[in-house]
């Protein structure tokens, strides 16, 4: 909660923007962000947590800063992505279900210090 909204978009999203960026490489090059669209995460662990059939217990208070990417040259480029929110908790969840591997490793996501 400590960073209260995040971009969100799928791997599949992501892989194809990429490739498709190819037909734009240029000399300077042509820069694009791809991020996807941004989201609550209150929003997104409630949702999770319904698909799942339990009750997230979400612990500290929510941040106030968020740093979101502004993806529209992506968007107005590739469109929108194929893969929206509810078929990314969706698959989550079914992951979660079936025992889908995790490595409990921190994704360091949850603090915004300026540094990258």
């Amino acid at each position: 909660l400590a960073v209260p909204a995040i971009n969100l978009i799928s791997q599949r999203d992501a892989i194809d923007v990429a490739l498709r960026s190819l037909e734009h490489c240029a000399n300077p090059p042509w820069t694009v962000n791809v991020s996807g669209p941004g989201h609550q995460v209150s929003a997104i662990t409630h949702a999770l947590g319904n698909a799942l059939q339990c009750t997230p217990k979400l612990v500290g208070n929510e941040g106030t800063e968020a740093p979101l990417i502004d993806d529209n040259l992506c968007l107005t480029t590739f469109g929108q992505p194929r893969d929206g929110v509810v078929e990314l908790i969706n698959g989550v969840a079914r992951w979660v279900e079936s025992g889908g591997a995790s490595w409990d490793k921190p994704t360091l996501f949850g603090s915004v210090n300026h540094v990258y």
